[in-house]
Parts: C-alpha cells; sequence; structure tokens
C-alpha cells in the first residue's frame, strides 16, 4: 500500500473511531449523570486491553469528545432515559489491526441499579437503533467524508452476555481521492448494572466473525463479573 493511501485511510479512522451510537444523541434526553469512584471503576473493568488484541495491533488514546457515557438517543429516535443515573463511564483506547483494519474501540456506562439497566436496554436497543449507528457515521461528512449507506443489518453472535444485540452497517465512504467501502458493526452487551459497546469497522471486507465473538466473549466475561456497590 502507498504511504499516502495508508495516512488518507488513517485519517478517515481517526473520525470513524469516533463514531459511535452516541455521536448523534440528543443531549437533553440523556441519562442523569451521578458519578461514583466505585462505577467508574466498574466501567474501567470492562474494557479491552492491547494485551486482549494479540500481535499486530495498535492502540491510540481515545478522542475528548468520545468520553461520555452511552446514550440510545438520535434525531427520529428519542427513547427516554432522563429517568435513569449513570454512576460511571469508561472508554478504551482507539485500537488497529492493521491498514484496513479491523478498528475497534468500547464505551461503558454503568447505572445505579440493575433495574435501570435493563429498563434503558428495554427501551432503547430496538430496530430503531440502527438508524442512529447510521447517523453516527454519517457525522463523517462534516470532515468532508461523503457517505452512502447502502444495507442496515443484524448479525447473529450468539447468547453471549445477559443481552446483547448486534448491528452492522454497510456502506461506501468517499473523498476527493478514494472510495473505501465499509463495514462498520456496532455490538451492545449488558449484564447486571452495566451496558458495553464495542464499535467495529473494517474498510472493503467484513470484520471476521469469530473474532467479534471473541472479543464479545472477553467483555461479556468481564461485565458479568458484578462489583462493589457504588
Amino acid at each position: 500500500m502507498k504511504p499516502a493511501l495508508a495516512l488518507r485511510r488513517a485519517a478517515v479512522f481517526a473520525v470513524l473511531a469516533a463514531a459511535v451510537v452516541a455521536g448523534s444523541a440528543v443531549a437533553a434526553s440523556a441519562p442523569r449523570e451521578a458519578h461514583t469512584a466505585a462505577g467508574t471503576k466498574l466501567a474501567q473493568a470492562s474494557l479491552l486491553q492491547l494485551s486482549d488484541l494479540g500481535r499486530g495491533w495498535t492502540a491510540a488514546k481515545p478522542t475528548a469528545a468520545s468520553s461520555t457515557g452511552l446514550n440510545f438517543s438520535c434525531t427520529g429516535f428519542t427513547p427516554k432515559q432522563s429517568d435513569l443515573v449513570e454512576i460511571g463511564t469508561a472508554t478504551s483506547a482507539n485500537f488497529r489491526g492493521g491498514a484496513i483494519g479491523p478498528f475497534l474501540a468500547q464505551k461503558t456506562s454503568v447505572y445505579a441499579t440493575a433495574k435501570a439497566a435493563r429498563t434503558l436496554w428495554r427501551r432503547g436497543v430496538k430496530p430503531q437503533l440502527s438508524a442512529c449507528v447510521g447517523l453516527s457515521l454519517r457525522a463523517l461528512e462534516s470532515k468532508g467524508v461523503h457517505v452512502t449507506i447502502t444495507s442496515r443489518t443484524t448479525i447473529r453472535i450468539g447468547a453471549i452476555a445477559d443481552r446483547s444485540a448486534t448491528y452492522r452497517i454497510l456502506a461506501t465512504l468517499t473523498t476527493p481521492k478514494q472510495r473505501l467501502k465499509t463495514f462498520f458493526d456496532v455490538i451492545l452487551l449488558a449484564s447486571g448494572r452495566t451496558i458495553t459497546e464495542l464499535t467495529i469497522s473494517q474498510f472493503q471486507k467484513a470484520p471476521p466473525l469469530k473474532s467479534e465473538q471473541a472479543l464479545a466473549k472477553i467483555v461479556a466475561r468481564r461485565i458479568g463479573a458484578g462489583g462493589p456497590a457504588a
């Protein structure tokens, strides 16, 4: 691959990595924040580390814009969240497995009670959420990248965690100098008071399903371990 092309793809990913479900959220409907040290620690304990990913992966610090918690709202889909309390959040590094991917980031929110997390899941994790995933990708257009979404589907990754859902967006990203077929997967997992989101993307070909399942299982074990009351 030519160095200039690799750099352009890296620049596209720098924005792509931050395009998560919360990216186009309506702030007024977000859960209320009452963060505690214990809640934050529990969220941080859920995160994937570079050592989980194997050889060839690299990590970069998350952007400041990605440091907030999960929000399941976007234009046209605004499930009620303001009656729920978030006690901790954490965001992983931006991981990169190669020139075309996979690219991986994780975001976790911990809520005051398991009931609150179940309530948010019931309200927010619905078919309409795939449109929010697509809108988060469209945030790239503000960076001069034209986004054409060709399909929105779900993926079956098996019975992982207490609750799970996976959305896939297939899109073409176009700049004046390149066109990139892009697979953009969002895996949501929940257990107890915790909901976490894995964002996995790759240019030209789909991220390997077995790899996604393996990563989801690691995270599911971490959020299923419980933790001290916050």
